[in-house]
């Protein structure tokens, strides 16, 4: 053998010999534990390390915002390690990812070395068995001078059980199974796991979910999210009880897409919005005002805006909005009186106003306007001319849905093929005796109970 003839056929031997090892490391079903346990931990971690809300996700500079305002105030000096490990952002992180990704295929070459013993499980072929065979299990029973194996046959077809036979001289052999694609149900089952993280991870990578999608009446909000979706809120309508507390509370929109209207409908609670596997649904709604913004007589603005958060201030409880103008690199903050309390500071028709320039402080100014009173505040002039509402959307889209259902279904197919429709087999042979006459021989795979019980 030349030199190089040794040198591809080591090379060889080393590549055949990783992909074994590779091949029994994916097979252990301790791999299988330690991955469940890893993805159990990551998800306890998403659970207590807060996450970064999708809206934010989606951008860079909000990103950037978020970690620096939110994640490192509420996290204090574990920040900079959690925002190593990509904690904020768990279920993106490489970790779940590459966690899920080897279960994924832990449980494929699970399934692939299941493969050739479960397929010939599934035959119905029968050969004749070793000598002994009927004599060595106490699941065996004999019955003397039977001369026939027809009267079993048809005993066994009328239990649901599918037989095949094969004869040696005057020696008969039978091979029953009744539910024999019963053992497919694991690899249903193993499929399920699948498609559930499959599922979770397409979900998370490629679909969103926002909970506080906030729109003032009369005005349109982008989706975002690569969407290119838009939203307008046509008409907001609440009823009450005589109590006070809301009875029924509904939005007529109008979706846009490019620009383009696409669809339009109510938006009730449990009765959503659904477009192109973007579901809209009706979650809260409070108070907007109007405001009209000059700079230089030049208008900026005019339309409503939603004050859909709030400013907690013991014990006070004040709505509060934003409008961002983000041409004009301004940011007005808005603050209207309290609803649980008589406001000392600002009076029934009266708003705070708080103008930034981008979004930085300290404000440009502040001061307190009063309804159809023009002000003048910084270098803008606002009118605040009216009140309306705003309603609150939870806003998602989840491609992973399908896999998911699929999932369920192959899971609860799986189960019931595995615990209810349990695999049963027997094995006969008419064998001659010692006076030259045939005995009938019976051995079942499965407990003596569940043969008597057919």
């Amino acid at each position: 053998m030349s030199a190089e003839a040794h040198k591809n056929s080591k090379s060889d031997s080393a590549l055949i010999s990783f992909i074994q090892s590779a091949w029994k490391f994916l097979a252990s079903l301790k791999l299988a534990i330690v991955l469940m346990l890893m993805l159990v931990g990551l998800s306890l971690i998403g659970t207590f390390v807060i996450q970064i809300p999708a809206e934010y996700a989606s951008a860079p500079q909000k990103y950037s915002w978020w970690l620096e305002n939110i994640a490192r105030t509420q996290t204090g000096v574990w920040y900079p390690l959690l925002r190593l490990l990509g904690f904020f952002n768990i279920f993106h992180s490489p970790w779940f990812i590459l966690t899920g990704l080897l279960l994924v295929l832990n449980i494929i070459v699970c399934s692939l070395n299941r493969l050739k013993r479960v397929s010939a499980r599934l035959s119905l072929h029968q050969s004749i068995p070793a000598p002994g065979y009927f004599h060595d299990s106490q699941n065996s029973r004999v019955f003397l001078a039977m001369r026939s194996i027809d009267t079993l046959v048809s005993f066994l077809n009328q239990r649901g059980y599918r037989t095949a036979a094969v004869t040696a001289g005057q020696e008969t052999y039978l091979s029953a199974v009744k539910n024999r694609f019963s053992p497919l149900g694991a690899f249903m089952v193993h499929g399920s796991l699948i498609l559930y993280i499959l599922g979770f991870v397409i979900g998370h990578y490629w679909g969103f979910d926002n909970s506080s999608f906030a729109v003032a009446e009369g005005q349109t909000r982008e989706v975002g999210y690569n969407t290119s979706l838009s939203l307008k809120l046509e008409a907001f309508q609440a009823e009450y009880y005589s109590d006070g507390s809301p009875k029924d509370f509904r939005s007529q929109v109008s979706l846009m897409q490019n620009q383009t209207m696409v669809k339009n409908g109510l938006v009730r609670v449990n009765h959503p919005l659904k477009y192109q596997g973007v579901r809209f649904y009706q979650s809260y709604y409070g108070p907007a005002v109007m405001l009209q913004v000059n700079d230089n007589g030049q208008p900026l603005f005019s339309g409503m805006v939603a004050l859909d958060k709030i400013l907690s201030k013991h014990p006070y409880t004040r709505p509060s909005g934003k409008l961002i103008l983000p041409d004009q690199y301004y940011s007005i903050h808005l603050l209207a009186p309290a609803t649980n309390l008589f406001d000392p500071v600002l009076q029934k028709e009266q708003l705070a106003v708080e103008v930034f320039r981008n979004n930085q402080t300290p404000e440009l100014e502040s001061a307190v306007i009063t309804l159809n009173n023009p002000s003048t505040v910084g270098d803008l002039e606002i009118t605040y001319s009216g009140s309306g509402h705003f309603s609150g959307f939870l806003v998602n889209a989840d491609p992973g849905t399908g896999f998911i259902w699929t999932a369920s279904v192959f899971l609860l197919i799986g189960m019931a093929m595995l615990f209810f429709f349990p695999r049963r087999q027997l094995r006969a042979a008419l064998l001659l005796n010692s006076a030259g006459g045939l005995d009938l021989y019976l051995r079942w795979e499965n407990k003596v109970a569940d043969f008597r019980d057919d």
